[in-house]
C-alpha cells in the first residue's frame, strides 16, 4: 500500500510540476517481491491514484524499458521516464549530460544513460 500510495504522489508532484505529457511519460517501483508498479498507460498523470497503478502497463515500451533497467540493475528502486524539455534538450547533445559548475556536483556518477 505505502509503494502504490507513494507512485501515484509522484504522478501528481511531476504533474504539478509541468512534467508530464499526457500519457507518454511512465514511472515505476520495485515492490518487495521483485515484481513493479508502473504507470498504467492510458490516464493522465493528474488522474492516477494508487489503485489505477498495474503490474503491467499498456503502454509496451515502458514494460521494456523499465524491466531492462531493474534486470540489469538490482539496485535499484524506482524509475521516473519524463520528456521534459530540459532533458529533451540535454538528449541531443552529443555529449549527454555535462557537468560544468559545482551546481551540477549532486549529479556526478548518478546519472547513467
Amino acid at each position: 500500500a505505502k509503494a502504490r500510495q507513494g507512485l501515484s504522489a509522484a504522478h501528481k508532484l511531476a504533474r504539478l510540476f509541468n512534467m508530464d505529457e499526457l500519457v507518454w511519460n511512465h514511472m515505476s517501483c520495485r515492490l518487495e517481491d521483485n515484481t513493479l508498479l508502473l504507470t498504467p498507460g492510458e490516464k493522465l498523470f493528474d488522474d492516477i491514484g494508487p489503485e489505477d497503478l498495474k503490474k503491467s502497463s499498456d503502454n509496451v515500451t515502458a514494460d521494456i524499458i523499465h524491466s531492462a533497467v531493474y534486470k540489469t540493475r538490482p539496485d535499484i528502486k524506482a524509475i521516473v521516464h519524463l520528456h521534459t524539455p530540459a532533458a529533451t534538450a540535454v538528449s541531443c547533445l552529443d555529449a549527454g549530460f555535462e557537468i560544468f559548475s559545482q551546481d551540477g556536483a549532486m549529479f556526478y556518477e548518478k546519472v547513467d544513460y
